[in-house]
């Protein structure tokens, strides 16, 4: 049996005051640094952040191909007319997002100032796609005092600020559990809130109703648990509970960077097997990404541009004749981790000979699609050069036609530096609707992991994917 990619949804959660108290780099400095005081004057307004076009591309308000031929730097080309809400998903503000926090908080940890949260209320009851499924609202009813929020500060809990102004807090879950501090609890409510945000507006846009969903696979960057079972799990589940997707269950994948495509590849086993009809992968925001280069940023006198949190929810349902299918690929093995032209060996050259292609017969390739004037080098365009020269080695395209091949099958970076999100997965539903349109036939999505960083191993890792226009369509 087949299985399809159906859609992708991308969502961004403005948030320049949490990277500025919550951002590992941030959070690492010490207090009173020069840095942190020349930080605030180099954070970004929402208009200037909903403007930046890389993210206008990410919802779907503009292509990659634009993106393409945008004098750089980006940030210093605003985008002509930056909307809120695009095809695959939005941009919310910072303070609606702290009330999404609120409202996926199941156990009262996350408190509000009680005029903020009725502010709120207001703005998030009349967002144009939460109004539609049976989110609980009413939790931002149970708004605080701010004298009792300040008293909790005083002990284990987080701040939420907004404009220099304390509006809440999130408490600490444990006074003794440090795997359930107050601070690893405000990066769980804004993972699993920008999560919720992205099923919403997938849901939305397919208008697959929330009991036919059977399954999520969650691949965030973070993971729950406490004392005993510090990764037990839940994220994925959670999720789905806030949007009455009573039919499903689920599970959380880690990955590091790669998560997002072993989450893919997951998704279509499930489905491929007949096992289920519908499964979703998703995953949302990582705190401690937020200013991860803000360093660098400050020093060039440029504006800090990782203050948005990421989200992405994919369907993957059994093959409906339209969809373009989904396939997997190529796997990282331990023998091909060691050097790139390895890697790029299992991950690219040999899948697509096995199925009897040419690395020309695939359209577009999306590996990390990281920013590049975020991270001062282009590692997009690092990684199709890499493909580029296996191509002439295999006789595909000659030498002088490198260029052209990175031009014409290559995508610009446009995601948000939020770990797991760039490697690939952000192209699909660009991808997906010039293959419905047959401009394309073929995408091709590389994750690569660092699993070195868990100090367990040296290795890296990677999974890679390809979508395909489907035979019945057409």
């Amino acid at each position: 049996m087949n299985a399809v990619f159906k859609f992708g949804s991308y969502v961004l959660a403005f948030a320049p005051n949490i990277l500025l108290y919550h951002g590992a780099t941030q959070r690492l400095e010490k207090p009173g640094s020069e840095y942190l005081k020349k930080l605030p004057s180099y954070l970004r307004s929402y208009e200037d952040a909903l403007a930046y076009y890389p993210y206008q591309v990410y919802i779907g308000n503009s292509t990659p191909e634009e993106l393409k031929s945008l004098e750089r730097p980006w940030y210093m080309h605003p985008h002509p007319s930056p909307k809120r809400f695009g095809k695959f998903g939005e941009i919310m503000p910072e303070y609606e997002f702290l009330g999404l926090m609120k409202i996926v908080d199941v156990f009262d940890f996350v408190w509000l100032e009680k005029t903020f949260s009725r502010k709120i209320k207001e703005k998030l009851m009349a967002h144009s796609v939460l109004l539609r499924y049976k989110i609980p609202f009413e939790r931002l009813d149970a708004g605080r005092e701010l004298d009792e929020i300040k008293d909790a500060l005083k002990k284990a809990a987080s701040p939420l600020i907004i404009d220099q102004e304390v509006v809440g807090c999130v408490k600490a879950a444990s006074e003794v559990d440090e795997n359930q501090s107050a601070h690893l609890m405000l990066d769980l409510f804004a993972t699993k809130a920008t999560g919720v945000l992205a099923l919403a507006h997938l849901l939305d846009r397919t208008g697959l109703k929330p009991e036919h969903i059977d399954y999520l696979v969650e691949c965030s960057e973070e993971i729950a648990g406490d004392i005993y079972n510090r990764g037990g799990g839940g994220i994925g589940k959670s999720m789905l509970e806030i949007l009455d997707c009573k039919n499903a269950t689920g599970i959380d994948l880690k990955s590091f960077c790669s998560a997002s495509v072993f989450a893919l590849v997951q998704g279509w086993s499930l489905v491929a097997s007949g096992l289920y009809d519908n499964v979703v992968v998703a995953g949302g925001g990582s705190v401690a990404k937020l200013g991860m280069n803000a360093r660098d940023h400050v020093r060039k006198r440029m504006p800090v541009l990782e203050d948005v949190l990421g989200g992405f929810a994919s369907l993957i349902s059994k093959d409906d004749g339209i969809n373009p299918l989904l396939i997997p690929m190529g796997k990282q093995d331990v023998a091909a981790s060691y050097h790139v032209k390895d890697m790029i060996q299992s991950l690219v050259v040999d899948p697509i000979k096995k199925r009897g292609l040419k690395i020309t017969d695939i359209d577009l390739f999306a590996p990390e699609l990281q920013i590049p004037e975020i991270l001062g080098r282009d590692i997009p365009e690092i990684n199709y050069r890499f493909i580029a020269e296996v191509a002439v080695r295999l006789g595909e395209i000659r030498e002088e036609e490198k260029e052209e091949f990175v031009r014409k099958r290559g995508v610009p970076g446009f995601a948000p530096q939020q770990g797991h999100i760039p490697s690939g997965v952000p192209l699909l539903s660009h991808a997906r609707e010039k293959i419905l349109s047959g401009e394309i036939k073929r995408a091709f999505a590389i994750a690569k992991g660092s699993l070195f960083l868990g100090r367990l191993t040296k290795l890296h890792d990677g999974m890679s994917v390809m979508i395909e226009k489907n035979p019945r369509d057409g």
